[in-house]
């Protein structure tokens, strides 16, 4: 589903943010309304007022936002500063689990909608056969179905206190589903730990970034999730399907012979190598209990 912005007026109560949508504008209307609410109801986090849809141009018309920076560029930054061990990036971390259990628990669409897999979850050249299982194993929800770095928002990062902004929840890479269905939620976990793993954020923060706390955020990531959700995940399903993702994201992407990409790839696959290793030792765990 592809997509572009761009944002119109310089006064900060009239500017509006605006989308091209080439698919599925109303359903994307209708679930940027029902996130909004939630912000709304459930104080937890920002999202942007979706205003009106105009079908005859595909655009999608939103309020704009306060001034932000990426998620991903935080996680660079205090790494690099505090190896991994700042309060405010715990706090965020857990407070993004926290957001996407309401999203998965509290988003309600009228529009008709099925409940299916992602095609990577079919794909066996991924050796993704333990996918079909999630289905059936639960729990199944409206997906953001994009919820990674780039679309969680920080407002107010400069503050002891900043607040999580959640854009654009549509399917951007994985492909055999629309906006409107329902999936397995250990999809939109996934998508999460993998951008931990795969190191999304600014290049130029590589250099100084420590290993040592991706596993470290990521449980207390699937525990803000636990905590809001009331119930108890699957951890090897949560981390085999960032796996999946991962391998999704190292074969369409820095497959270029720039030095740019070929740094990030192999931050890629070391970032695969890690997951793999954190999958085996689950597995082993659970095997031995």
């Amino acid at each position: 589903m592809s997509s572009h912005f761009a944002v119109l007026g310089d006064n900060p109560n009239n500017a509006v943010f605006v989308k091209l949508v080439t698919e599925s504008l109303e359903e994307e209307y209708e679930k940027a309304k029902s996130i909004y609410n939630i912000s709304l109801e459930s104080d937890l986090f920002i999202a942007a007022e979706p205003l009106s849809c105009c079908g005859d141009s595909n655009l999608l018309v939103s309020r704009r936002l306060p001034p932000f920076h990426d998620f991903g560029h935080l996680l660079g930054k205090c790494n690099q500063r505090l190896a991994g061990k700042s309060e405010i990036l715990f706090k965020l971390f857990h407070k993004a689990g926290e957001i996407l259990a309401e999203l998965h628990a509290s988003i309600h669409l009228a529009t008709p909608h099925k409940t299916v897999l992602p095609d990577i979850c079919r794909d066996a050249s991924l050796n993704s056969n333990l996918f079909a299982e999630l289905l059936s194993e639960g729990p199944v929800a409206h997906l953001h179905w994009d919820y990674g770095f780039g679309n969680l928002l920080i407002v107010n990062s400069k503050t002891d206190s900043p607040k999580l902004c959640v854009i654009d929840a549509a399917p951007q890479i994985l492909k055999g589903v629309s906006i409107a269905d329902k999936s397995s939620v250990y999809i939109d976990i996934g998508m999460f730990l993998s951008q931990v793993y795969l190191c999304a954020f600014p290049a130029y923060y590589f250099p100084t970034y420590k290993w040592n706390c991706d596993y470290s955020l990521s449980k207390i990531f699937l525990d803000g999730y636990e905590h809001r959700a009331g119930l108890k995940l699957n951890k090897y399903a949560a981390f085999r399907t960032a796996l999946l993702i991962a391998e999704l994201y190292s074969r369409l992407f820095f497959v270029d012979s720039d030095v740019r990409s070929i740094v990030k790839g192999a931050m890629v696959q070391r970032g695969i190598r890690r997951l793999s290793s954190v999958c085996s030792t689950i597995n082993k765990s659970e095997k031995g209990s």
